[in-house]
């Protein structure tokens, strides 16, 4: 939904009345600088309906109302998305522009982004290999994945944005860091080194 007001703010919401017969849970909201709560409101379970916040846009919603007690206090920020509205609950656009990605902060004398650990990229918008793949793999994204699998991933919208190690030979796991023992054909005739099997189908790789 759009949040209407044209700056970051932070939130309060209470839990007012909160009832045993599950028949009347209420709760209300304001401001942190405000002194004064709103009027009670209807709490409700559906993420679609989620009670709006005096018509900022926020809206909110319980996943159980039996856990919560009259007097419970929530507390969060909603983020100006510079100029860029939020879209409606029935849009079905889930990622949608945020500073630095939401991944990041932003330093306003040089208008560039310090990336959270594990971001990275001029707007901290892709993932980072673990550990630069150790220096025995190449960084890549999905659809890059895909490609050299004779498909391809292309339309998500992770395709270019979650990054995954591809191991040089002998090499694996996530960062690239596990040496492999060296496997051929299966002396007996089972699935050996050519079907993915450890020493040759007959002996366990010690990969502590």
């Amino acid at each position: 939904s759009t949040f209407s007001d044209s700056q970051d703010r932070n939130f309060m919401v209470r839990v007012s009345r909160s009832d045993d017969t599950n028949t009347d849970y209420l709760f209300e909201w304001k401001y942190d600088t405000d002194t004064m709560w709103s009027n009670e409101m209807t709490m409700t379970t559906e993420w679609w309906a989620g009670q709006d916040l005096g018509g900022t846009g926020v809206r909110v919603h319980w996943e159980n109302l039996a856990n919560t007690e009259a007097g419970d206090l929530y507390e969060f920020s909603a983020v100006h998305n510079e100029g860029v509205d939020f879209y409606d609950r029935d849009d079905n656009t889930a990622h949608q522009n945020q500073e630095c990605s939401g991944r990041g902060s932003c330093d306003r004398k040089t208008g560039s982004c310090t990336c959270d650990v594990g971001y990275g990229g001029e707007a901290c918008a892709r993932t980072l290999c673990p550990n630069d793949c150790s220096g025995h793999g190449v960084c890549q994204s999905q659809s890059r994945f895909a490609v050299d699998a004779g498909t391809t991933y292309s339309s998500a919208w992770d395709a270019e944005k979650h990054m995954g190690c591809k191991c040089d030979g002998g090499f694996r796991g996530l960062d690239c860091a596990m040496r492999e023992c060296p496997s051929g054909a299966d002396p007996l005739g089972a699935d050996g080194g050519s079907e993915g099997r450890d020493c040759s189908g007959r002996g366990k790789c010690d990969y502590s």
